[in-house]
């Protein structure tokens, strides 16, 4: 396995309660948020695309079966749309 010697540092910019809904998430993963963003970052990079699928979620709370409570978004700009919104 190939050891990165050296890193950068990125800054984003993210809605607070979304932010706050995925740590939970991620902690209960036992995934740092920096983990995540390399491990995307790298997949954005081999896949020349976005490694997933963007889904809308139909309730603003985390519901008890979320894999039921979603719809895909047709294109990049319509995701891209509801998250700016």
């Amino acid at each position: 396995m190939k050891t990165q010697t050296k890193s950068a540092n990125m800054h984003i910019r993210v809605n607070p309660e979304t932010r706050e809904r995925a740590m939970v998430v991620l902690n209960e993963m036992g995934i740092s948020a920096s983990e995540l963003f390399n491990l995307l970052l790298n997949q954005v990079a081999i896949q020349h695309r976005i490694p997933f699928e963007i889904v809308d979620s139909k309730y603003s709370k985390i519901s008890p079966s979320p894999e039921e409570d979603y719809r895909a978004f047709e294109s990049w700009k319509e995701a891209k749309e509801w998250l700016n919104a």
